[in-house]
């Protein structure tokens, strides 16, 4: 597994440590699948360069409280998703959205556990060391 982000390879040491031998860290350019995990608006420009060649998961939501109105996606010419495609002409854009929040308890929080539900209740991370407790 080869894991990037925008701050570069030296920010993932930790990760990288807890994932070996499975993962290592690289820059971006090389990565074969690329998370968009943060907000931005559609007149931003992304570094269409770099996940060149990559499977890029969209994980923004179109707001247009926050990112103004489209005129040509609210005449219905086009989706949001198409033209999310065109600031990445040279990757493969496909749109995630998650529904829903999933109850999270982090080891050291103040806050007591929330009760466990259904068949995704448990950890997530490498054998439950350190990981996150949903």
């Amino acid at each position: 597994m080869v894991l990037a982000n925008s701050r570069g390879p030296h920010a993932l040491s930790g990760l990288i440590a807890e994932l070996r031998p499975q993962a290592r860290a690289a820059i971006l350019a090389q990565a074969d699948v690329v998370f968009l995990a943060f907000p931005y608006a559609l007149s931003q420009v992304l570094p269409a360069e770099e996940p060149a060649g990559s499977i890029v998961l969209d994980n923004n939501k179109d707001m247009p409280w926050r990112d103004g109105h489209l005129s040509e996606a609210d005449a219905g010419g086009v989706t949001i998703q198409e033209l999310r495609q065109r600031q990445l002409p040279a990757s493969l854009l496909s749109h995630i959205q998650f529904h829903g929040r999933v109850p999270m308890h982090v080891p050291g929080d103040a806050l007591p556990r929330p009760p466990a539900a259904g068949p995704t209740a448990g950890r997530i991370g490498p054998s439950g060391a350190g990981g996150v407790q949903r």
